[in-house]
């Protein structure tokens, strides 16, 4: 699947490297203390016509009025997450 990701990223959206949000959502749950996260404020824009179901996050904290409500992550330690990538595929591979 990485591989597939990472030539249609390539393609269609000129990525050297393909994102990979659904590992790394996997990551912290197995192993939050390799993140830096920290609360904010996130919305989901309703009502924009250039902007509908876009992600807005509160970096800075300026709506004081709204409660912080979900945990973003800012930093990872990327040799960390690919040591957990690394294990996991050899793991399934070891299966087979």
């Amino acid at each position: 699947l990485l591989l597939y990701f990472a030539q249609t990223y390539k393609q269609v959206f000129q990525f050297d490297d393909p994102p990979t949000h659904d590992p790394c959502a996997v990551a912290f749950v197995i192993a939050p203390e390799i993140f830096t996260a920290k609360m904010h404020r996130v919305d989901v824009e309703l009502c924009s016509t250039l902007s509908s179901g876009q992600t807005v996050v509160d970096i800075w904290d300026q709506r004081q009025d709204k409660r912080k409500n979900v945990l973003v992550c800012h930093r990872m330690d990327v040799d960390a997450f690919w040591d957990l990538m690394i294990t996991a595929i050899q793991k399934c591979t070891a299966k087979h």
